[in-house]
Order: structure tokens, then sequence, then C-alpha cells
């Protein structure tokens, strides 16, 4: 079986062909591959849905400085 490190190395490189190298990989385990591409699916998932929030709170922050700055003028 894959060790969890490999899993992240593939998650943090973000790459798009990690699924269908885990499916050829683990293709004995079929069962297992199937949960353990649904558990890196939904990691890859709730780190892209943080990423875009983070981004939405920086993008409002910067809107309300330009904002307080257009008020003060």
């Amino acid at each position: 079986m894959l060790k969890p490190d490999l899993f992240s190395l593939l998650l943090g490189l973000g790459c798009a062909h990690a699924i269908p190298i885990l499916a050829t990989l683990l293709r004995a385990h079929h069962l297992v591959a199937i949960n353990l591409i649904s558990i890196l699916h939904l990691g890859l998932v709730a780190r892209l849905h943080l990423i875009t929030r983070l981004v939405l709170i920086l993008d409002l922050r910067r809107g309300r400085r330009r904002h307080g700055k257009r008020q003060h003028e």
C-alpha cells in the first residue's frame, strides 16, 4: 500500500494526474483505491474551498481599505 506521504505530495503539487496514477497503482485493491481516491478528492476540494475563501476575504479587506481611503479624500 502507498504511504500517506505520497498522497500529501500529490495533493501538494496539485497533480492533475494523481487520480489515474493512484487508480493504476492500486488496481489490485479496487475498493481501497476507490476509498482513497474519494478521500483525496475531498481533501483537494476542501483545500481549494479554503483558498477561495481566503482570496475572497483578502479582496473584501482590500475593497474596504480602498473604499475607506475614498471617503477620507
